[in-house]
């Protein structure tokens, strides 16, 4: 027996492992053989500090494998990122799952597979990779020089290459000497060559650059190339008839994907997104409004070669061109055509077909698309006649094979994609303390998540003419115009690097391990990185414009605005609220492709270059945001000292003291919107600073108590719940969640409801709460149990609009219980109109304490003070007249109003009223207006009891009736009252007082209300305060 357990112990031992990290590979095209994959894999601190003795496995089968490490934690030795590439055999299913683990579990026959081989000389690089020898001319470049797939000859590639030609047949290649040509990856299955430089023409001239990187696989005659074409001229200057890629031949058969038949000396057009037509240079084909076909597949054969470009269709137009000596695909088409007398509308202006036709690339728009009035909302599309393309870039992604099986490879258009285990990835914290795809733990805030993703690419793909075009595909819009039912085609139509737009399609992609995400998240990278930032500027653009020029300013590394005309409106944002690295170091550390790191630095180093002073507010987190994200991303502590000083601007404008009563900040808040970015909660994440843990919990508090920052009211009321999740790790204070919950409750009826009529349109701002909800729902995993939502509410009496459905009857009461000591009331409100107001104080038994006439002239604004010393017992009446707007009434008295004259808002708001009988409560609700969701919560004051009710404005305006059973007590109502005016009853009496919160209530005596003879002993002085 003892023999047997020690064997069996010693079998544990073998098959356990000290590390073990899953692996997914998604095979839509179901290929079979051996490919070559990639994968990123993040690690938590404390993991991992060497990739020696990692493999790959298929069960215990060790697979060929190169593993490197990509990002180490700042100051430590520990592995934050680490990149895979190995070679499984698929079987043809759509998902193989895969394990990277920390020792071999038996002998390995990896040693029998083909390696990359590279060898380096001054003359050039020198790839074999098993199935081919590549050969790369250091001296004079130009792509490849020779290529020669295993058992064939050697095949001469002179000519090959990147090329463009100007409106004027100037042409230039990509040749010669680069400035920067490195071997940037060499391992036993991939090699990566980068090649950076101008293109030049004939008499040496320089115009525009190219960034090639080509990728060489084990075992493989493919290779993978990732073009980039950088615009370095303005728009005057930038006009281009052809920009190409040509790989070099001798054909004797040509096909293009798509047509049957020989296709020599004939070309391929995909047109638009759903149009495509076959032509012949010699008589060149023109726009039909019915194409030869729909989506052409976006490859080219020649005998053994074959071309294939990604995302052909969407990145329209797009030329393939066969040629017996080449091979040629035109990135800007040779051969383009437009529709003839294109009419410019409001529905289609912002898919900018000028530079998505035609035979010449211009990006000068005609007026029809910028010339379209003086309105407020179309201010920055009128800038679309000064927008500059300078720093413009695009990514193609090319495939080539030069030893090509007969039959087009599937797996070329439906990828393999690799992603580590979700819960390992969460688990890592590289996202923050965020929780995987959990259905069963969170069925309804998964169904929404899934929900909106699948409706925003559902409206991108079927609204005419979609969201597509090679400078439009990977951007999305801001709002749905549900009346127009498209995207809002003028204000903000683009959303570009707008409210975390990068990023949430990773966080997606990583928490559920889902290949669908991954692809979007690809391409709303490369479009972000290659065209809304601007990638070159010149001494001459970077100078200071005058107000008239200044959307044409460009600064490398500057973001471009998403309000504009065009996709590359301004650029010269670099210290901006939106700026986003984490997308960029997760797009290249997920995908092997660099360009994410260095376009990532290239902003951050554009940053500390054109630092001049730090900002608060959401440029302040915005820019710490992708600073510590940098810091991270590359260790280099140059990022994490200018976050510091960001950080700094920010937190000095944290509130410390008592404002103005008209000043909607208190104690704890922000002016501004600093939640619009996570910098601080990143910040402290990183550092565990303590000033930044007190500012959080401070500024929780502040958004309970009614006001934390911009955020606190109308749309984005909610965006917030990632800094009470925060203030729960801090304090481990269970109300902070319970917040948070009902702030989620409110934002999941407002954009998920079943009920379709009160669904909010889908909105950019959502994605804020796609970034923040996984924040909250590792908080709620960690604290055990699911927190009781609990609304929010202002905790004083101030806004707009009614509590009842009475007419606004022009006067504010407050009835005040005095309880004999000497006591000040601060009030401050804000008016539209500078009329003067009146106010009113009466002493109990209704005496006038003080009556006075404030004149505000020129004022928006009004505070002033009433100190009563000596004061009496009993009921005060303040009152203020006519309308005002954001009445606050500060006092340490406990105060009351009549029913009618206490006033609420947009954002949170809450309504205390003494129920004296047991029965039915009635609330009767009229919206004033379409627009805020209504979302409450009515509970007695111990909480024991709480009746939710959601409500919408109905499209035939018809009133809604909520009822319920209450017992007497003091109740609450409270939550978001969006714009309606409630009427509240019980047993069919309207509830006369009411309280801005439980502590504020008292039931006054009938006498209390009544005149008395006599003088007030009370005195009071009135002031104004400022």
């Amino acid at each position: 027996m003892s023999a047997r357990i020690l064997a069996l112990a010693g079998l544990f031992c073998l098959l356990s492992y000290a590390l073990e990290v899953p692996i997914a590979v998604d095979n839509p095209a179901g290929f079979q053989g051996c490919r070559s994959v990639y994968v990123g894999i993040p690690f938590a601190p404390g993991t991992l500090t060497s990739p020696e003795g990692l493999g790959i496995y298929d069960g215990e089968q060790q697979l060929p494998a190169q593993i490197t490490v990509l990002n180490r934690y700042p100051g430590r030795q520990d592995i934050r990122w680490l990149a895979c590439d190995f070679r499984p055999e698929l079987n043809g299913e759509k998902r193989q799952q895969f394990m990277l683990r920390d020792r071999p579990a038996v002998p390995s026959n990896i040693g029998l597979h083909p390696v990359v081989s590279v060898s380096s000389s001054e003359e050039a690089f020198r790839i074999d990779t098993g199935a081919a020898l590549f050969v790369i001319n250091r001296q004079n470049y130009s792509f490849l020089e020779s290529v020669q797939p295993a058992g064939a000859p050697r095949r001469a590639m002179q000519g090959g290459g990147a090329y463009f030609l100007t409106a004027d047949d100037v042409r230039y290649r990509a040749v010669g000497q680069p400035e920067r040509l490195l071997l940037e990856e060499s391992g036993s299955e991939r090699a990566v060559v980068c090649a950076e430089g101008w293109f030049v023409n004939d008499q040496g001239g320089q115009f525009c650059r190219y960034l090639l990187r080509t990728h060489f696989y084990a075992g493989s005659s493919e290779v993978k190339v990732y073009f980039t074409f950088l615009i370095t001229g303005d728009t005057a200057a930038s006009r281009f008839r052809d920009i190409g890629f040509v790989v070099p031949g001798s054909y004797q058969r040509l096909n293009i994907g798509g047509v049957n038949g020989e296709m020599t000396g004939r070309y391929l057009l995909q047109y638009e997104y759903d149009k495509y037509l076959i032509g012949d240079p010699a008589k060149p084909s023109v726009w039909r409004e019915q194409g030869d076909g729909e989506a052409a597949p976006g490859w080219l054969r020649g005998d053994d070669t074959l071309l294939y470009i990604e995302d052909f269709r969407e990145n329209f137009p797009n030329e393939l061109e066969a040629r017996s000596e080449a091979l040629i695909y035109h990135f800007w088409p040779a051969h383009g055509v437009a529709k003839p007398e294109r009419t410019v509308t409001d529905a289609n202006r912002q898919y900018l077909w000028y530079c998505h036709e035609g035979q010449v690339l211009d990006f000068q728009p005609p007026a029809a698309y910028w010339d379209i009035g003086d309105d407020y909302e179309k201010r920055y599309f009128r800038e679309g006649r000064i927008e500059s393309c300078l720093g413009v870039a695009k990514t193609a992604v090319l495939r080539i094979d030069f030893a090509a099986p007969e039959t087009f490879p599937a797996v070329w258009c439906q990828p393999l994609t690799a992603l580590p285990d979700p819960k390992w990835v969460c688990a890592s914290t590289v996202l923050g303390p965020v929780h995987h795809y959990d259905p069963e733990k969170f069925p309804e805030i998964e169904r929404y998540l899934a929900e909106r993703w699948i409706l925003e690419r559902k409206l991108a793909r079927e609204t005419p003419p979609g969201d597509f075009g090679k400078w439009n595909y990977g951007d999305g819009h801001t709002a749905w115009n549900k009346e127009l039912g498209r995207w809002d085609d003028l204000y903000r139509t683009w959303k570009g690097y707008h409210h975390v737009s990068g990023s949430v399609p990773w966080l997606l992609a990583l928490r559920k391990g889902d290949a669908e995400y991954m692809h979007w998240a690809v391409a709303v990278s490369r479009h972000l990185m290659d065209i809304d930032i601007c990638n070159w500027s010149t001494p001459e653009s970077e100078a200071p414009k005058t107000d008239e020029l200044q959307w044409s300013r460009k600064i490398k590394g500057g973001l471009n605005d998403y309000k504009g005309l065009s996709h590359w409106h301004a650029g010269s944002r670099v210290h901006d609220y939106n700026t986003q690295t984490e997308f960029m170091l997760l797009y290249f550390f997920l995908t092997g492709d660099r360009r994410g790191l260095e376009v990532a630095t290239m902003w951050g180093d554009s940053a500390i270059k054109n630092f001049r002073k730090a900002h608060a507010s959401r440029e302040g987190t915005g820019v710490t945001s992708s600073l510590v994200d940098l810091y991270l991303g590359t260790g280099n502590a140059s990022y994490l000292e200018l976050a510091q000083k960001f950080i700094t601007a920010v937190l000095d404008t944290q509130i410390k003291t008592t404002q103005l009563p008209s000043s909607a900040l208190i104690p704890g808040s922000f002016p501004g919107w600093p939640v619009y970015a996570p910098g601080l909660q990143k910040y402290w994440l990183l550092t565990k600073d303590q000033h930044a843990e007190q500012a959080i919990v401070a500024w929780a508090d502040a958004y309970i108590a009614g006001y934390g920052d911009a955020s606190s009211g109308g749309s984005k009321l909610h965006d917030y719940i990632n800094i009470l999740a925060l203030a729960w790790r801090v304090t481990g204070q269970e109300h902070y969640l319970s917040h948070a919950a009902w702030l989620l409750e409110l934002f999941l009826y407002r954009y998920n409801t079943s009920c379709l009529q009160a669904r909010a349109p889908m909105n950019s701002v959502e994605y804020f709460m796609m970034e923040r909800i996984p924040l909250y729902m590792a908080a709620v995993r960690d604290f055990g149990r699911q927190p009781q939502a609990l609304a929010l509410s202002r905790g004083q009496s101030n806004a707009p609009y009614q509590v009842t459905s009475h007419p606004k009857l022009g006067a504010y009461e407050f009835l005040l219980k005095g309880d004999g000591q000497p006591f000040t009331l601060q009030v401050g409100f804000t008016t539209r109109d500078g009329k003067d107001r009146t106010v009113t104080l009466l002493a109990p038994g209704r005496r006038q304490l003080y009556s006075g006439t404030l004149a505000l002239g020129d004022q928006r604004r009004c505070n002033f003070e009433l100190a009563v010393d000596p004061a009496e017992d009993g009921v005060y009446l303040l009152r203020v007249e006519s309308e005002v707007s954001d009445l606050r009434l500060i006092t340490r008295l406990p105060k009351i109003s009549p029913n009618g004259t206490m006033y609420t808002t947009t954002g949170f708001a809450e309504v205390c009223f003494m129920i004296k009988e047991a029965g039915e409560f009635r609330l009767h609700m009229k919206a004033q207006m379409p627009n805020y969701q209504t979302y409450l919560q009515l509970s007695d004051v111990q909480g024991g009891t709480r009746h939710t009710i959601p409500y919408y404005v109905p499209r035939d305006g018809a009133e809604t009736v909520v009822t319920c059973q209450v017992a007497p007590g003091l109740w609450c109502l409270s939550g978001q009252f969006g714009t309606i005016k409630p009427l509240m009853s019980c047993n069919g009496q309207e509830i006369e007082l009411v309280a801005p919160t439980p502590t504020d209530w008292f039931q006054p005596a009938p006498e209390d209300l009544q005149e008395r003879p006599g003088q007030s002993t009370s005195k009071v002085i009135f002031k104004l305060l400022k």
